[in-house]
Formats: C-alpha cells, sequence, structure tokens
C-alpha cells in the first residue's frame, strides 16, 4: 500500500488477494477461473502472500527510520548517529562481611551463593586481620540484571570451609545488566536526542543513563541558600541512580559535571581526572522503600503461593523511582496465576499497619518488597 498523511496503510491478505484477482483478469480476459481451485486461483493466492510479505518489509524499511519503531541493526544505527552503543551485559558485584579464622587466607576465585542460589566469585585474594574480620569483593558468575540480589542474602559457601565462620552482604549487589533491549535503548535514545551529557540537570540525567546497568536516574539540584525539603544543603545537586556500578557511575559524573559544582550524596567514589588526579564523586543509589503485601485469595483449588509471590515481585520490578504502589494493578498480576479464582483484598503499607490505600514515595525513592514481606492466604 502507499505511503499516506497517516503513516504506512498496511496490506491486508484480502486486499492484495483482490488486487491480484483484478490483474488476471485485465490481462486474460474477465472470464478467467480464478476458483482457489484453478490454476490461475492458486496462482493469484501465491503472488498475494508474496505481496504481503514485500509490503510487510517494505514497512520495516519504513520503520527504520523512527526512534519509536526502528529494531534491532536499524535501531543500533540510529544510536550511533548520537555516539551511542547498546549496553552489553554485566556481571553484579557486592563486598562480603566475612568471619572466620584470623588470618586464613580467602584465596581468589572463591564460590559464594545467595539464597536462591545465584553463584559469585571473589575477585582477589583477601586474608582475615587478626580479629577473623574481612571485607571480601565478588562478582556474579552470570552477567545479568537478576543477580542484583538483595541485602544479607549471600550467607553461603560453595564450598564450605570450617576456617569461615559466617558470611553477608550488607548492601545489595549491584551492576548486574542484561544485554540492553530495543525497547530499553530507544527509551535511551530518545532523551539524548533531547538533551546531551553535560553539567545541566536533563544533561547529568542522560550522563547517568548512559552508565551500563543503570534503569533509572533522579537529579535533585538545590540553588537555595537554606536546605531543600529533602535536606540537601544550599547550592549542591544530588543524583539517585537505579542500577549501575558505583565507580562507573562517580566516572561518570566526574567526566560531564561543570566545575564548581558540589555533588552530595552517601556514595563516596574516588573517580580520575582528565589529568589523573583523583577526585571525590558523591551520590547516592535509590532508596528502597520496603512494602508489605498482605493477599487474600479466594480458590477451589490449590493455587500455587510461590507463584502468587512471585507475580507480586514482577509488578513491583516494573515501578521506577517516585512511581506509587497502585494495588489496583496487581489484580491483572493475579489472574493470572492458576488456582486463583477470586481476589478477596489487597492490602499493603510500609509498617505494620496495612490498608487498602496506595502508597507513595518521594521521587528518589523506590518501592520494594520480598517473599518475607508478601503473606498470601488462600480460602476454599
Amino acid at each position: 500500500m502507499p505511503l499516506t498523511d497517516a503513516g504506512w496503510v498496511e496490506l491486508t491478505f484480502d486486499d492484495a488477494l483482490e488486487n491480484e484477482q483484478q490483474m488476471f483478469k485485465r490481462w486474460l480476459g474477465p472470464d478467467i477461473d480464478l476458483s482457489p481451485e484453478g490454476f490461475w486461483g492458486k496462482l493469484a493466492i501465491k503472488e498475494a502472500h508474496q505481496d504481503v510479505t514485500e509490503d510487510q518489509k517494505l514497512e520495516d524499511v519504513y520503520d527504520g527510520g523512527s526512534d519509536l519503531q526502528a529494531n534491532g541493526v536499524n535501531l543500533d544505527r540510529k544510536g550511533s548517529n548520537l555516539g551511542l552503543q547498546r549496553n552489553m551485559s554485566q556481571s553484579a558485584v557486592a563486598y562480603l562481611t566475612v568471619t572466620g579464622e584470623p588470618g586464613y587466607l580467602i584465596a581468589a576465585d572463591t564460590g559464594f551463593l545467595s539464597d536462591d542460589g545465584t553463584e559469585f566469585a571473589s575477585a582477589r585474594d583477601v586474608q582475615l586481620d587478626s580479629d577473623g574480620n574481612g571485607t571480601v569483593e565478588v562478582h556474579s558468575d552470570d552477567q545479568a540484571a537478576y543477580v542484583n540480589v538483595d541485602a544479607n542474602t549471600i550467607t553461603d559457601q560453595a564450598e564450605p570451609v570450617e576456617s569461615i565462620y559466617t558470611v553477608t552482604n550488607p548492601k545489595p549487589a549491584t551492576g548486574g545488566a542484561d544485554l540492553e533491549t530495543d525497547y530499553d535503548f530507544r527509551h535511551r535514545i530518545i532523551p539524548n536526542e533531547s538533551a546531551q551529557e553535560g553539567p545541566t540537570r536533563d544533561g547529568l540525567k542522560v550522563g547517568m543513563l548512559n552508565v551500563v546497568g543503570v534503569t533509572d536516574a533522579k537529579v535533585i539540584e538545590n540553588k537555595s541558600d537554606t536546605a531543600d525539603k529533602y535536606g540537601n544543603p544550599p547550592q549542591t545537586v544530588h543524583i539517585y541512580v537505579m542500577g549501575g556500578l558505583p565507580q562507573d557511575v562517580g566516572q561518570k559524573i566526574l567526566d560531564i559535571a561543570g566545575a564548581g559544582v558540589t555533588f552530595v550524596g552517601k556514595t563516596v567514589i574516588e573517580a580520575t581526572d582528565d589529568s589523573g588526579n583523583q577526585q571525590e564523586v558523591r551520590f547516592d543509589q535509590e532508596e528502597l522503600v520496603d512494602v508489605k503485601v498482605s493477599l487474600s485469595i479466594q480458590s477451589s483449588g490449590a493455587p500455587d503461593e510461590d507463584a502468587i509471590r512471585q507475580s507480586v515481585l514482577d509488578y513491583f520490578t516494573n515501578l521506577t523511582m517516585g512511581d506509587s504502589v497502585i494495588l489496583n494493578q496487581l489484580y491483572s498480576y493475579l489472574y493470572q496465576i492458576n488456582g486463583v479464582d477470586y481476589v478477596e483484598s489487597i492490602i499493603a503499607g510500609t509498617g505494620d499497619t496495612l490498608a487498602a490505600d496506595n502508597i507513595a514515595v518521594n521521587d528518589y525513592q523506590l518501592a520494594h518488597t520480598t517473599d518475607d514481606l508478601i503473606e498470601v492466604t488462600v480460602h476454599a
């Protein structure tokens, strides 16, 4: 079909077959047998299928010129016009607090496990001090987003030894990332077209989104002479990011920030400037807000409670910083579970008191839950 003011009008098979039949009649006469069982009818059907296929290929070429429609290599080429490349998958990094026999050497590549079986390996040799304490940097075996496990979940040794007594990760693992999808790459290209990396608020956000593993960023500027409502000091910039390795985030901030900008935050990174000198950079990962969820389910069978909890976790996974928890949106997730006949109630809260109200968070906060915070009650 031709390109119209409304865009590309997709060719349907019925229209294609009608076009082919009309052409056959013009060439071979109006009395030609175009029944599906006849030779010319079968040929018309074959040609119509080919026309639809060719039309779809032409539509793909047309869509390849649009940021919102381009896919695959076409999207990669559009990104390259802005100096962007699709982000590759990446391992997560965590820091373990280990206690054990004083002086014990934890060799590089020593394996540790999270409670869900995610594997990590130590990055280098670490010797426990005279009190039997040590901090071990570990990297996940897999390169994916799921390896960003929660705090206090890496608690097991892959090959237990008696010289190690306890192990845990006080903070979540960070930096793990999947190969960037067309959807995510497309939605990173769009802000890069409206703003370039730089010291402006939009430029800083774009820069953060270009760090591998960062899925969202908030930049809070306090240009006043007093502390703002979040407690940020006057004349400061506070950056919050979701995902990414802290070292990569800190280096990007230093690379694109203007001179004289004061950044605040609890995460402190030593980044290298153009002269090779170390500079202190501050920012924060998103602030997690733990949300308790209680579900009352009616079922005539025996629904998988683990699947019910996973559906709630899936909903929270799609939230970004500043997103409210909309309880009504959970219903569509729950009704996909086999055995869930009726959802009697959903209540939630950030403390001990739960209610059927939506939960709002600040711009830099992320609503978060875990299996332990999800209560499921099933009634026959």
